[in-house]
C-alpha cells in the first residue's frame, strides 16, 4: 500500500517513513502543510494518508479540514496522528471521515502498523460495498428480471450485515489493545516497586 504522510515535524515524519518503509509499505515524499496534502493526494492517490491534525503552516487549513477535502475528492482513508486528545477536536475528526486516531507521542510502532492494516481493511470493504450498490442500480436501471434484483439485494444486506460485524470486530480489537496496554504499564510499574 502507498501512503502520504502528512506531518511538520520532519524528524517523526522521517522516523514514520523509515518504519513504514521496514514493514513493507510505500511511502510518498511527506507533505509538510495541508494545502499541499490535498494536492498531492489528488494528483498521487496513496491508498492512505497519515495526517497531522495542527501544523505549523495551517494559514491555509488545518489537518481536519485537509482530510476533509481529501476525504471529499479522492475517498482515501485517512489516520490522524496528534497530541490533542479534547472532545473538541475528536469531533471535528470524527465528522472529516477519517478512519483512526492516533496520540502522540507514538511509543508503540505496532499501534500504527494495525491502525494502517485495519483502515486499509475497512476501505477496502466500503469499496466493495459501494460497488455492490452499484451493481444494483446498474441492474435496476437496464430493467433486469426481478429475481436477479432480489438477490443482489439480499448480497447487499448480507454485505450489510458483514460491514456491522466488522465494526464491532474492529471495536472488540481496540478495547483489547486498550487493555493489554494498561496491564503492560501495570506490570512495568510493579517491576520498578
Amino acid at each position: 500500500a502507498t501512503i502520504l504522510i502528512v506531518e511538520d515535524d520532519q524528524m517523526l515524519a522521517d522516523w514514520l517513513q523509515y518504519l513504514l518503509v521496514n514493514r513493507g509499505y510505500r511511502t510518498l515524499f511527506p507533505a509538510y502543510s495541508g494545502k499541499e496534502a490535498v494536492e498531492r493526494a489528488i494528483k498521487e492517490q496513496p491508498d492512505l494518508v497519515l495526517m497531522d491534525i495542527s501544523l505549523s503552516d495551517a494559514t491555509d487549513m488545518d489537518g481536519i479540514e485537509a482530510a476533509q477535502a481529501i476525504h471529499e475528492q479522492t475517498g482515501v482513508p485517512i489516520i490522524f496522528l496528534t497530541g490533542y486528545a479534547d472532545l473538541q477536536t475528536i469531533e471535528r475528526a470524527k465528522a472529516s471521515g477519517a478512519y483512526n486516531y492516533l496520540l502522540k507521542p507514538i511509543d508503540n510502532p505496532n499501534r500504527v502498523v494495525a491502525a494502517i492494516e485495519m483502515a486499509l481493511h475497512k476501505s477496502k470493504a466500503d469499496k466493495d460495498f459501494l460497488e455492490q450498490e452499484r451493481l444494483i442500480a446498474k441492474a435496476f436501471i437496464e430493467g433486469q428480471d426481478q429475481e436477479k434484483v432480489r438477490l443482489e439485494y439480499e448480497i447487499r444486506e448480507e454485505l450489510g450485515v458483514r460491514l456491522s460485524r466488522l465494526g464491532y470486530y474492529c471495536d472488540t480489537v481496540s478495547e483489547l489493545r486498550d487493555e493489554a496496554a494498561l496491564v503492560l504499564q501495570t506490570q512495568e510499574i510493579r517491576a520498578l516497586m
